[in-house]
């Protein structure tokens, strides 16, 4: 199953080397896999991971999130403008055992109130209003520190850019996997530990 539509279906223009200077590697949740593309960066933040149109990783790697939400239940705050990914990614983080804050507008998330931890933020870069990241950068300048998950169907030079403001600790490119989005999640909540 994957999650999102492309917004292109020609070659991406981004090489492994593209981002912060990643290395393209096949692991996800610790494991080598052939059938998962997956960069981790160097950087602001060393271990940024990017998961790009990824495949099914190995079948274990769904334990560790079962694990991680048994022992708590953190808050994984959704923005995205597109309704049927929006009920979709809410539908299989909700089955998954977190619980889901979703928006559809970045305003309508302003006027609520955020965790200050356990919790993490899975974030569109193209919203109306404003871009995912100048929302990150409006949260950050109100003194929210979570980890950030950037979600993206775009593949060019000038969305890498904009995405590197936000520092987040995923990217995922539209379409992504269920295990792509999990493994970005347990990366996220474990960054949202040290916050």
């Amino acid at each position: 199953m994957h999650i999102g539509r492309p917004l292109h279906t020609g070659k991406s223009d981004l090489g492994p080397t593209d981002i912060a200077g990643c290395g393209l590697l096949g692991i996800v949740g610790g494991r080598e896999t052939n059938r998962t593309k997956v960069r981790f960066c160097e950087g602001p933040n060393p271990a940024t991971l990017i998961v790009v149109n990824a495949a099914k990783p190995a079948s274990d790697a769904t334990e560790t999130w079962s694990l991680l939400v048994a022992e708590r239940k953190p808050v994984l705050i959704l923005v995205e403008d597109d309704p049927s990914v929006l009920r979709a990614l809410r539908r299989l983080m909700v089955s998954a055992g977190f619980e889901v804050r979703a928006f559809d507008r970045p305003r309508v998330l302003l006027a609520g109130r955020m965790p200050k931890s356990n919790a993490c933020l899975i974030v569109d870069v193209h919203l109306p209003e404003m871009t995912g990241v100048e929302l990150c950068e409006v949260l950050a300048a109100g003194g929210c520190r979570l980890p950030v998950i950037m979600i993206t169907g775009h593949q060019d030079q000038a969305t890498a850019e904009l995405m590197r403001r936000a520092d987040p600790v995923a990217i995922l490119f539209k379409p992504f996997s269920r295990e792509a989005l999990l493994a970005a999640i347990s990366k996220a909540l474990t960054a949202a530990t040290r916050v």
